[in-house]
């Protein structure tokens, strides 16, 4: 197992080389994604951080803890879903001439229903579903 010394020594030099840093996180208005985010706003100074989702409410209180936690920073978001990542990607070229991280942790589209909801296409072969 890997020394946690090990772990926050590269954390806390990247504090002192993060300046210009810009990253995308694709999913980053909750889970996994959101902590991404405030750990990057806590470890990083003046980075661009592009959160791009549905939920504006969330990614505005991400945004306000970031502006705390670094407040040399800046925090876009980007409302769009993921089927249209396209646009998403085309909004932050337009802004950026590199990114440094893509993080993608956005949800996924299962067609297996819920928790027990049997989901049928008559037009579909519904072999691939779980009984």
């Amino acid at each position: 197992m890997v020394k946690l010394a090990n772990i926050r020594s590269p954390n806390a030099a990247f504090k002192a080389r993060s300046s210009g840093f810009v990253a995308v996180f694709v999913g980053g208005t909750s889970s996994i994604g959101e902590a991404t985010v405030k750990a990057l706003a806590t470890h990083g100074e003046k980075c661009t951080v592009y959160i791009v989702g549905r939920n504006k409410a969330a990614a505005e209180a991400i945004i306000n803890l970031c502006q705390d936690s670094s407040p040399e920073s800046t925090v876009i978001f980007v409302q769009k879903d993921v089927s249209l990542l396209d646009l998403a990607c085309e909004e932050i070229e337009s802004q950026e001439q590199r990114v440094d991280l893509l993080f993608m942790s956005q949800g996924y589209l299962t067609f297996a229903g819920r928790y027990g909801m049997s989901v049928v296409f008559p037009s579909l072969d519904a072999s691939f579903l779980p009984a």
